[in-house]
């Protein structure tokens, strides 16, 4: 027979919430094994209250959000944000891989949603990993709303390369054919 250990955390200095578990892409190093296969669930408001209002009573002040692939429900993403900001969390990003993309009409609207809601930065997700289901040029052109003069969208659009020095000349490459200059790339 094994002991239950009980831990009892007094404070946070950053939290997290996963969205749902359903992404777009099967990342072989996905810590929550994350895929289309996924029961699509998303997290319910009433969820992300009790989330944030726990986050908040450990003496944490910001958070970031997560998946599986949170953009997939992006008006439901748009209610978490609002709520996280009512419970006097700063949202630090929301992290993506980018498939929601499809043009950019269609990306400053969902963007402009979000970003009404609370968002200030969008973490897109490049490694070999993610490039295998979605493209690099993809996740690129998902940063380009960020720098549109009519919306002014975010602080930054992060993208977070791993691994591979190339990717990121392929990122560089990707990023000037995309015309997007805001994103930062670490």
């Amino acid at each position: 027979m094994f002991a239950q250990t009980v831990f009892d955390i007094q404070s946070l200095a950053s939290g997290g919430l996963i969205t749902t578990y359903a992404c777009t892409s099967r990342c072989g190093h996905c810590l929550y094994a994350s895929s289309p296969e996924r029961d699509s669930a998303y997290m319910d408001g009433e969820v992300a209250r009790r989330a944030c209002s726990r986050i908040k009573s450990l003496h944490c002040n910001t958070i970031h959000i997560g998946g599986g692939e949170p953009m997939l429900n992006p008006r439901s993403l748009a209610t978490i944000l609002e709520i996280a900001v009512f419970e006097g969390l700063r949202v630090d990003y929301v992290e993506t891989n980018c498939a929601w993309f499809r043009d950019m009409r269609s990306a400053c609207a969902v963007l402009k949603e979000l970003r009404d809601s609370g968002l200030q930065t969008l973490l897109v997700s490049i490694s070999p990993f993610h490039n295998e289901d979605t493209p690099l040029k993809k996740s690129a052109e998902s940063c380009a709303p960020a720098k549109q003069p009519a919306y002014l969208f975010f602080h930054g659009c992060l993208i977070s390369t791993m691994i591979s020095k190339n990717l990121i000349r392929l990122s560089h490459t990707a990023l000037e054919n995309s015309g997007s200059t805001s994103a930062l790339i670490t």
